[in-house]
């Protein structure tokens, strides 16, 4: 829960995960298992995500940080080309949960924005 922790710390107003079966989820959803990769059959699309957003009344925000891989940030760019992408450029999960644990010292730190 090392993310959570990281957006927890940026101190946002809302809070949403993406999940590549289930689109976009509050933190408080509950759902299923699933073993579906972004990009595999079942996997959620930037439509069914548009259309999530929209239900949310999400399809506004900013800013937007999206705290992930390179296939999740391109489908949170899909709605929000705007957003925000702290880890990219990372080259796998030593280095992300390394930017994630910096990411959250920086911000208790200074209370910055990250960038």
């Amino acid at each position: 829960m090392r993310v959570e922790k990281t957006a927890d710390a940026l101190r946002p107003d809302r809070i949403l995960v993406l999940s590549a079966h289930y689109g976009l989820l509050d933190l408080d959803d509950i759902i299923e298992p699933y073993d579906t990769p972004h990009g595999a059959a079942g996997a959620v699309t930037a439509e069914v995500l548009l259309e999530q957003a929209a239900l949310r009344d999400s399809l506004l925000l900013d800013p937007v940080v999206a705290l992930g891989g390179a296939r999740h940030v391109s489908l949170v760019r899909a709605l929000w080309p705007h957003v925000r992408t702290p880890l990219a450029g990372t080259r796998g999960m030593g280095e992300q949960m390394a930017r994630l644990a910096a990411l959250r010292g920086d911000v208790v730190r200074s209370g910055r924005d990250i960038t």
